[in-house]
């Protein structure tokens, strides 16, 4: 059982939105070679290979457990990355919430949603699965 002490963690949600300057220009015209629009190869882009930025949409108090902590040799340096489980009370906010197009943010940690889901069926709070230190 949760109380309410155990929401002490201000987080921030963010979304991922198309940038004003991208949104402004009119669509690009079709490339005659199929591999020319390889999402892969948008720097700045998301997966779809639009230009993004993150908005702050609204601040929640969550809960917010560690599941694994590990490390990874990526070039020469050490990096960090984890799992955690961050639980939030359920309403229209938290609700809209897709793993597709939000991020959190608690401080300087930023995590990547991973997935939501309603524990126990009862429409009052929501887990999310969060991944720290990956980039989206």
């Amino acid at each position: 059982m949760i109380s309410a002490g155990d929401y002490n963690r201000r987080v921030i949600f963010e979304e991922r939105v198309l940038s004003a300057s991208a949104a402004a220009e009119d669509p690009p015209a079709l490339p005659l070679d199929p591999l020319a629009a390889d999402p892969l190869l948008a720097p700045g882009g998301d997966p779809l290979g639009d230009p993004h930025i993150w908005t702050a949409r609204f601040e929640r108090w969550m809960q917010l457990k560690p599941l694994a902590l590990q490390e990874a040799e990526q070039g020469a340096a050490l990096v960090g990355s984890g799992r955690w489980i961050g639980e939030a009370l359920l309403d229209p906010d938290t609700e809209a919430v897709r793993p597709e197009t939000w991020r959190l943010r608690a401080g300087e940690l930023v995590f990547n949603l991973r997935g939501v889901a309603d524990p126990d069926g009862r429409r009052r709070r929501l887990s999310f699965t969060l991944e720290e230190g990956v980039a989206t």
